[in-house]
């Protein structure tokens, strides 16, 4: 095996768990009231966002927010934030988010 196809295969194994890991994807991001938008959701703060896809908003009812303690947003974020997570059938969980 010659020396450049031996290191290119070393790197495709070592960068293969990385690339399946990492990415964004696009998420309707809505609040207690119904309000949505459609915000692209990434692993990793050097992930590259992909082009928005077309998607209808979709129809969700109001909601509560549950109560949480404030938490401390994570090494490269600013923010944590309590926001509803919904599918385009409107399918809604609650999750914290930073950013």
């Amino acid at each position: 095996m010659t020396r450049t196809l031996r290191a290119a295969l070393i790197l495709f194994v070592l960068a293969a768990p990385l690339s399946a890991r990492a990415g964004c994807q696009w998420e309707w991001i809505c609040d207690e009231y119904g309000n949505c938008s459609h915000q692209s959701i990434c692993t990793s703060p050097i992930d590259i966002v992909p082009p928005e896809p077309p998607s209808l908003a979709p129809i969700v009812p109001p909601s509560i927010k549950p109560i949480q303690p404030p938490t401390l947003p994570p090494i490269g974020t600013e923010k944590c934030e309590l926001v509803r997570r919904c599918d385009s059938m409107g399918n809604c969980v609650w999750d914290n988010v930073c950013y």
